[in-house]
């Protein structure tokens, strides 16, 4: 049995410590910069989206599976609905996963640098600030990646495929948490075949890490069928192939809108680490997995290429330890500076318009400074981030729009609010008792699925921002335009609200529903 130096073992004890408290230093920044912008602005108009489907749980949805939204249902029952109260769990979310960043990399051989490096960069990228500003399955997706990461590298370092269970568990959750998440599933089982690490095969404890993830999704596999696939309608409507909003281009630059771009070459390290680095080599499955990821979501057309940035760090870990391993120590530590810093200065240029961490006064008068100074930023960079603040001003102005022209009417004039928009919809139910606003009814999206319920139709009012569509039109017999109200927001763009009276309906809702059913 080989002698342990009593100095050496008490040097990595104490290296150990050191990078523990970095880690948690690190992971407890993320949560800092989130929590401070955490009751600035409004609802996001998807939390309010979100809120509506907690009210309703079930093992589906129609264009999200159900795990974020029990936990919703869970916050609003134990520590309600403030703002505050919706951001704690996304926050917590952004903070573990800087956490089991920093332990992955350590895992891996890197040392303070490499933890720095790799989890710095992940702090002050533009997007995983914004998606844990709100609550959201995106805020969770990223974590469920880099648990899974972890313990199917302690899997092969410790030996014990015990932490299969746990990797089969995380990634059940992950596909519960998202759809793009079988990605993972897929690139994970698959790189073991390919790469030939199919000895794993070999002990039942990877086998049951599968049977977890399907029988995770039993259930709502279910849910689709009895629901004719909604999952269809969704990806059809969010595909690059069918959408005349978006665009193959689309996808690709917001890989580099929403990233912080000096981290980019941090994710090229990545990609040529496991065929240059000595401690890399046995971790290709690393690069095999983001390109799995890469390529269904390129396959499937998914016009919200921010979906791709859950598994980015697949190459942020092994990038910051190539470059630790090469650059640092050929180049002196004087270059980890050069590395560091312009991360630092262009994520924390970014910073206000990717979480509010600044009042709305404020943040108009930074903006107002950025295109003075740097012009070139504004177009590429803050029109694009600035959209999601937009969205919150929007959607409140909305609902307080529709309180002032409905407060003008009798007491009851109005039975019930139609719209064709759920994120609307979700607003005014969500604002109803506030404002005192009719029961709200929509044919889209999840609400088209609950159906109108007990919804009373005599005389509707129809609120949204497009003119009242073709079927609506064909169920009642009276089509009365009252007014259009102007919203403009102070970031985003300007909208209009069309207030339209529906009376005289021509058959029960119920049996119209079906044909105004739809989920684009």
């Amino acid at each position: 049995m080989q002698k342990i130096n009593p100095a050496k073992a008490g040097k990595r004890r104490s290296a150990n410590i050191n990078e523990n408290g970095l880690i948690w230093g690190l992971a407890i920044i993320k949560l800092a910069i989130i929590l401070i912008a955490a009751n600035h602005y409004h609802y996001n108009p998807k939390e309010l989206y979100y809120l509506a489907c907690s009210h309703n749980p079930s093992w589906g949805y129609a264009d999200v599976p159900p795990f974020s939204i029990l936990l919703l249902w869970l916050v609003r029952n134990t520590i309600g609905t403030s703002i505050i109260a919706l951001h704690i769990l996304p926050a917590l979310s952004g903070a573990l996963t800087v956490f089991m960043i920093g332990q992955i990399t350590r895992e891996l051989g890197g040392n303070r640098f490499a933890i720095t490096l790799a989890c710095t960069a992940y702090i002050l990228t533009p997007l995983y600030l914004s998606i844990h500003s709100f609550f959201s399955p995106a805020a969770f997706d990223g974590l469920f990646y880099v648990l899974v990461l972890y313990f199917f590298i302690k899997s092969i370092h410790t030996e014990n495929y015990l932490n299969w269970f746990l990797v089969g568990f995380f990634m059940g959750l992950a596909v519960l948490n998202a759809f793009s998440s079988m990605s993972l599933v897929l690139g994970l089982f698959a790189g073991l075949f390919i790469l030939k690490k199919r000895a794993a095969f070999r002990h039942k404890e990877v086998w049951y890490a599968a049977l977890l993830v399907i029988c995770a999704l039993l259930p709502h596999i279910t849910w689709q069928l009895d629901h004719n696939l909604p999952i269809n309608h969704w990806f059809n409507n969010h595909s690059v192939w069918s959408s005349s909003n978006n665009s193959l281009a689309g996808f690709f630059s917001k890989q580099f809108i929403f990233n912080n771009i000096f981290v980019i070459p941090i994710y090229i390290a990545g990609i040529i680490a496991p065929f240059k680095s000595k401690v890399l080599k046995e971790y290709s499955i690393f690069q095999f997995i983001f390109l799995t990821v890469f390529v269904l979501h390129l396959v499937a057309g998914t016009n919200d290429g921010t979906s791709l940035f859950s598994a980015y760090p697949m190459l942020l870990i092994p990038g910051a330890i190539y470059m630790e391993e090469t650059l640092v120590e050929n180049l002196g530590n004087s270059f980890k500076l050069i590395i560091l810093l312009p991360i630092m200065l262009f994520g924390l240029l970014l910073l206000p318009f990717s979480s509010p961490v600044l009042p709305i006064n404020g943040l108009k008068i930074y903006q107002q400074k950025i295109s003075e100074y740097m012009p070139v930023i504004t177009p590429l960079y803050i029109s694009h981030h600035s959209l999601e603040y937009g969205a919150q001003l929007d959607t409140d102005l909305k609902t307080k729009a529709i309180h002032s022209f409905i407060k003008e009417q009798e007491p009851g004039y109005y039975k019930s609010i139609i719209t064709d928009n759920s994120q609307l919809a979700a607003a005014i139910e969500f604002y109803h008792v506030k404002y005192q606003l009719p029961q709200v009814f929509s044919p889209h999206s999840v609400y088209g699925y609950w159906g109108p319920g007990n919804a009373e139709t005599s005389r509707c009012l129809y609120v949204d921002t497009k003119d009242i569509p073709v079927q609506w039109r064909a169920l009642f017999n009276t089509i009365v335009p009252l007014d259009t109200v102007t919203i403009n927001p102070d970031f985003g763009k300007k909208n209009r609200i069309f207030f339209i009276e529906c009376r005289d309906i021509n058959k029960p809702i119920e049996n119209a529903w079906p044909a105004l059913l739809h989920t684009d």
